[in-house]
């Protein structure tokens, strides 16, 4: 067995006969490290991942759900439930069936799934038209995952970093999943923050209504958000703040960077993303302090960086032209 026919697999391009070869070959094979080690690279690199654990987790996840399902993944329904399991698996449940991307049960045929993804070369903003319509700008070190095949009858996509939205008004709901959370939409402009390696998952609202359901934590919220304001989701705890800015607006054209009440640490790894700099915090506490500023200008990350500690006892160092250090 080899990786070639394992991401065929994973990407729904098998014949039956090919699959139950997968199969068996999982079965047969459950406890060698030959396995993981052919498994896992394919599916880390196919996932969307800042890190090999998640990869980790959705190969253990694929392995049992085979060996422990009598008529094994030929039974197509039972794929659904490592959807559930872990979000880590989601995209591979999901292109494996073609059948469940919402999570409901879909009726009658499917067609052969078309995964599309759209995601940013360098350090500019990817801006791309979807099949309804809609518009997404998608920024640097993100990415967005959806199937053409389906997106006429079901407006979903999966959003891996951080996106501008601008959706077309219709009677489907447009929803974006994105770890730990779900943005559902039926026409509006706005921007979500979903990075792995942030401290927050946010929605900013500009027209329109959204309503967000989070899972973060061990809370279990849904609100509706109206223009004008930014929901904050802290990843560890779940709690959710509402900021309320008189007219917030942001279009396509727009490249002003916002921090309303954000992290140095979150504004760190935003401006690294942007520009490819490396910027090092050295005390922890530099990280959770809070800012709010806007920069219109095309700021460096040195002059944002200066701007947002000026009152305060931090002290910034450049010990070479790629790196930033916070002390």
């Amino acid at each position: 067995m080899d990786a070639t026919l394992f991401e065929d697999f994973i990407l729904g391009r098998c014949t039956a006969t090919e699959c139950a070869k997968v199969e068996d070959w999982f079965v047969e094979n459950s406890d060698s490290e030959e396995l993981e080690a052919i498994c896992v690279p394919v599916l880390e690199r196919l996932g969307c991942y800042e890190d090999r654990t998640k990869a980790v987790e959705a190969f253990n996840a694929i392995k049992a759900h085979i060996i422990m399902s009598p008529g094994r993944l030929r039974n197509r329904n039972l794929w659904y439930k490592l959807r559930v399991a872990t979000t880590a698996a989601a995209i591979f449940a999901v292109a494996v069936t073609g059948a469940y991307i919402s999570g409901s049960k879909a009726s009658g045929p499917k067609a052969t799934p078309d995964y599309v993804e759209i995601s940013p070369s360098g350090l500019t903003p990817l801006t791309a038209m979807l099949p309804d319509s809609s518009t997404i700008l998608v920024r640097p070190g993100s990415r967005a995952v959806y199937d053409a095949a389906s997106f006429g009858e079901q407006r979903e996509l999966l959003l891996f970093g951080d996106a501008y939205f601008d959706v077309k008004k219709s009677e489907a709901p447009f929803n974006i999943r994105c770890h730990g959370a779900t943005v559902r939409v039926l026409g509006t402009r706005f921007d979500v923050s979903s990075h792995d390696a942030d401290s927050e998952f946010a929605v900013a609202l500009y027209s329109g209504k959204v309503k967000l359901a989070s899972q973060f934590g061990s809370s279990n919220d849904t609100l509706t958000m109206t223009p004008g304001e930014i929901v904050k989701i802290d990843k560890h705890t779940g709690a959710l703040r509402t900021i309320r800015i008189a007219r917030l607006n942001n279009n396509l054209e727009d490249r002003s960077l916002y921090f309303f009440e954000k992290r140095i640490g979150d504004i760190a790894s935003e401006l690294e993303r942007r520009t490819g700099k490396s910027i090092i915090i050295r005390r922890p506490e530099i990280a959770s302090k809070r800012v709010l500023a806007v920069f219109t200008n095309g700021e460096s990350p040195e002059q944002i960086l200066k701007a947002v500690t000026r009152d305060t006892e931090i002290k910034i160092e450049e010990p070479d032209s790629s790196t930033i250090e916070l002390r």
